[in-house]
């Protein structure tokens, strides 16, 4: 007996507008309004809600060595300011330990000219400059992304910087088998 071809759908889901399938749950739950609370963390910046994130990479993590591989920051979506506390900031720790900056020199929270400069350095790591990670600030960030080519540029960069590395290494076994 031979198979029938073509894709299996499901049975058409019953008329809602008829008396006798008011009842059934697709028909119930068709007209009921989407409720959302505007104050949950995701939608304002409240306790809970993700504030930043930091990318950190292995730049050398191919290479043979006795000393382990030192992590880099590749982009974080911290404001350049937020990432170095003032003097006043005591109580609460900055988000990236401050060891892990890149070109952090200790002392730089007291002198302002030098915290200035150093922020000014920082910018090419917080390229999205979010307040925090809610609903609408990712909304921004979409709007800023389409709209600014530079910004866009700068995006597409970051986010596929894992497959231009496939890329090259893809190509290097081609070489490598080619050559064999």
């Amino acid at each position: 007996m031979k198979r029938k071809g073509g894709h299996r759908h499901r049975k058409p889901k019953d008329d809602c507008s008829l008396p006798e399938n008011e009842d059934k749950p697709h028909c119930v739950f068709k007209d009921l309004p989407r409720f959302y609370n505007s104050s949950s963390p995701s939608r304002a910046n409240k306790p809970l809600t993700p504030l930043g994130y930091v990318q950190f990479y292995l730049p050398d993590v191919d290479t043979h060595s006795a000393t382990p591989p030192e992590w880099k920051i590749e982009y974080s979506t911290f404001k350049p300011a937020k990432l170095i506390p003032n003097e006043t900031d005591s109580v609460q720790p900055p988000p990236v330990p401050l060891h892990l900056l890149p070109d952090y020199v200790a002392g730089l929270e007291n002198d302002e000219q030098a915290r200035a400069n150093y922020v000014r350095r920082l910018k090419r790591i917080s390229p999205w400059k979010m307040k925090d990670l809610t609903i609408g600030s990712y909304i921004k960030l979409a709007r800023k992304l389409v709209s600014e080519k530079k910004m866009w540029n700068k995006f597409t960069e970051l986010m596929w910087v894992s497959e231009a590395v496939a890329i090259r290494e893809l190509s290097l076994m081609r070489r490598f088998v080619s050559s064999a």
